[in-house]
């Protein structure tokens, strides 16, 4: 958030809203990695499913983005 305003100038708005909206992100960032960790049990499997997993999340966030 501090590098985006210095270096690109973004403007964030309200600076608690956009906080908050950081710190929900990172809940959510870490409820999916302790969710993978109890699904998946072996390093092949989370090298298996992360490619997919990564492209449906992409083309999910190019979709909302429109």
């Amino acid at each position: 958030m501090g590098i985006g305003s210095l270096v690109f100038g973004a403007q964030w708005g309200d600076s608690l809203a956009a906080g908050a909206l950081i710190a929900v992100w990172a809940l959510v960032g870490t409820g999916a990695g302790i969710l993978s960790g109890a699904l998946l049990r072996t390093p092949e499997q989370v090298h298996a499913i992360g490619p997919a997993v990564g492209i449906g999340l992409g083309m999910l966030g190019v979709a909302c983005g429109r």
